[in-house]
């Protein structure tokens, strides 16, 4: 497991970084395809693997138009356009209005973040890699922190593997790094200890918040599309809560001075 995941990483991270410096298109369209792989991820575990349907075609082309109209209407008005199409769907169908609201949570869930990562990006590039540092830095910290100290359970229900040795560990990891990231290139000693505190918390509850619906679906991973991984969502997991969190700093203007 341990090798796979080094081959994915070793694979995966050069991409992220190619994408990542060059921007503009070629990151939108990647960031628009995790979207959509992210999304079918989360309705095929709600769905207990229901096969592809025309509710889900409407979903991917949605996301296609979310991500090209962004910049011309709110994305909260867009997010409601989508229920009102969903909940018509489902009253001509007599459907449950409970598959509406979890596909409306599933695109809250799975695509929005993705479109605030494009833009943090369209603000500065290295707010944009502070989010993967902080959510690897405290996966990989807090993984082998609980692997060799870890004893208590941290949420034993929910991820049986998870520590408070571990939890713990990938927090203070995380603080560490983000200060050499933070000091070296955004010439900052103060508030970094805040961003990455709450940055590294709330990355660890997106991989909690992960496991949880994984457990309430009743799967092991999302899918099998990155080796040593498991799905998008995953990897990805910690990393779509980390990104809303360095978003609030950004567009408010709380710069890192």
């Amino acid at each position: 497991m341990l090798k796979q995941r080094i081959i994915s990483a070793v694979i995966g991270i050069p991409l992220l970084i190619i994408v990542g410096i060059y921007g503009g298109i070629p990151l939108k369209i990647a960031m628009l395809l995790l979207a959509i792989i992210a999304y079918w991820e989360f309705n095929r575990a709600n769905n207990n693997g229901v096969g592809l349907s025309y509710v889900d075609l409407i979903g991917y082309l949605y996301i296609i138009a979310f991500f090209v109209l962004d910049k011309i209407i709110a994305s909260s008005i867009l997010i409601y356009v989508y229920f009102i199409i969903l909940m018509a769907i489902a009253i001509l169908n007599k459907q449950s209005a409970n598959s509406v609201f979890t596909r409306v949570a599933g695109f809250i869930y799975t695509v929005i973040p993705f479109l605030i990562l494009l833009k943090i990006r369209d603000v500065d590039i290295k707010y944009f890699w502070l989010v993967f540092i902080i959510a690897f830095a405290t996966d990989t910290f807090a993984y082998f922190t609980g692997r060799f100290f870890g004893r208590r359970k941290l949420c034993p229900d929910v991820s049986p593997n998870k520590t408070v040795a571990g939890f713990i560990g990938g927090t203070l990891g995380c603080i560490i790094v983000a200060y050499f990231y933070i000091l070296l290139y955004l010439h900052s000693k103060h508030i970094f200890l805040l961003i990455a505190l709450i940055g590294s918390i709330i990355s660890q509850l997106g991989d909690l918040s992960a496991s949880y619906i994984k457990r309430n679906c009743r799967i092991k991973d999302f899918s099998n599309i990155i080796p040593g991984h498991g799905g998008i969502l995953d990897r990805f997991d910690s990393i779509l809560y980390v990104s809303v969190i360095i978003y609030i700093f950004v567009e408010r203007n709380i710069t890192f001075m």
